[in-house]
């Protein structure tokens, strides 16, 4: 039942959903993401700036916190916790109608790591 009200809303959402084109030059944005599964969750908040319909810059901050049982005995388990920053370019060769696009993404990732 659950899965099927998600669903529903989901759908009732993307009817009345219309992009913005964001690949064009001198567009900025900020984004913000999160996410959840069976080991934990993360956080991240980025910055993003087209130079041209072709090439993008970002920068991310982000933290994740994951928990996982060892499976041995229940009282083990492994707390990990990274935080860090993201910075990345991105070119896009391919822009098929506005609607896909292939890029090729390089950068560097600053962190720190803890496990407990």
């Amino acid at each position: 039942m659950r899965k099927l009200v998600v669903i529903l809303i989901l759908m009732a959402f993307s009817l009345t959903a219309h992009s913005q084109i964001r690949h064009v030059s001198g567009i900025k944005a900020i984004e913000a993401s999160y996410g959840i599964n069976e080991y934990g969750t993360i956080y991240n908040v980025g910055f993003v700036t087209f130079k041209s319909s072709k090439l993008y810059f970002k920068g991310m901050l982000f933290h994740a916190e994951l928990s996982q049982d060892l499976g041995i005995n229940e009282s083990i388990s492994l707390d990990f916790q990274r935080s860090g920053i993201d910075i990345m370019a991105c070119y896009v060769p391919v822009a098929i109608n506005d609607m896909l696009y292939i890029g090729a993404l390089g950068g560097l990732t600053g962190s720190y790591n803890r496990l407990n």
